[in-house]
């Protein structure tokens, strides 16, 4: 609100914002982790029908003050909806929402919760989902992260990453944290910070120490010269393929440029061509950072999808 720069004004999907939620869904459960503003419009848009219950990393306003829309759920099935948390976020729902913390609220439109407390190292079922929580600073508070079926780390809101709290994930094959922007900020993490937490090479070291990486594909909204800046080692012994979406008004709004990203690439000995939306098969070689001034990027939505491979002779056109 009351902003004009580019990101807000932009027509572009991508830039279309909701503060964070994210649903979990198995065969047998669904659920929730946080209840944002937007949730009435996050939950139209995936057609949700059911839900099983609601967990909270912490009960800051753009992550809780959708708890009330999920009255839809529990007039549906007459049954308190489960809503887990840490102590501290449980008192707060009871303060903030009191008429939905009482055995039988006042009103049979209202939501009904059912508020169970969690406790950080300690896992907790729901359905066949295991939610194993971990604290994380948020600049002067403290927040719940979520490591999910041993296969997903979810860290919203957070301005470090304890070696803890790196140690639960280690070996997890999905992570999802914070990361708001490159200049720094109290209370979140900026995008370097973000991708020094996982990078491709140090995940790669970790879990495929051996194999080589033949293939890939960077499609980040912005933030894809922070990934390239991770897989430095990765892309100098592999020499795998890569594939980037090159769209220098996201760049620009992440704080990059992003002929640097490219020129990058090209120091790095990597050949460079276009794939056209019309004929993906009919690669257009581009010779050099010069050769981009034939792709019309003139408007601040158009990208191109640019692949770079290994030249073979190890030097770079630039």
């Amino acid at each position: 609100m009351a902003c004009d720069c580019a990101v807000c004004r932009s027509t572009d999907p991508r830039n279309q914002r909701l503060r964070p939620s994210i649903l979990i869904e198995t065969v047998t459960t669904t659920v929730l982790v946080d209840a944002t503003p937007d949730l009435r419009t996050q939950a139209l848009r995936v057609g949700l029908r059911k839900l099983d219950a609601v967990v909270l990393t912490h009960t800051h306003a753009d992550h809780v003050l959708g708890l009330d829309e999920v009255r839809v759920f529990t007039q549906a099935s007459g049954q308190p909806m489960p809503v887990f948390g840490a102590a501290e976020a449980l008192g707060d729902v009871r303060r903030i929402f009191a008429y939905a913390c009482t055995d039988k609220p006042r009103w049979p439109s209202l939501p009904c919760f059912r508020l169970q407390e969690v406790t950080p190292g300690v896992s907790f079922a729901i359905g066949d989902l295991q939610f194993l929580p971990v604290v994380l600073p948020h600049g002067w508070v403290e927040v719940l992260g979520f490591v999910i079926n041993g296969s997903v780390a979810y860290w919203t809101d957070c301005s470090a990453v304890p070696p803890a709290v790196v140690e639960a994930a280690r070996g997890i094959p999905v992570l999802i944290v914070d990361g708001l922007r490159h200049r720094e900020h109290p209370t979140h993490l900026t995008i370097a910070q973000a991708v020094a937490v996982a990078t491709l090479d140090d995940y790669l070291a970790e879990r495929l120490p051996d194999r080589r990486l033949g293939f890939v594909k960077i499609d980040v909204q912005g933030a894809e010269a922070e990934v390239l800046a991770g897989a430095a080692a990765t892309l100098a012994r592999g020499r795998p393929v890569v594939l980037v979406e090159f769209w220098p008004q996201g760049i620009r709004a992440m704080g990059g440029d992003p002929l640097a990203m490219v020129g990058r690439l090209l120091r790095m000995g990597y050949a460079m061509a276009v794939v056209t939306r019309e004929d993906p098969g009919n690669l257009r070689a581009l010779d050099g950072l010069a050769a981009l001034a034939r792709i019309d990027l003139g408007h601040p939505q158009a990208y191109a999808n640019l692949l770079f491979r290994p030249d073979g002779n190890g030097t770079g056109r630039g």
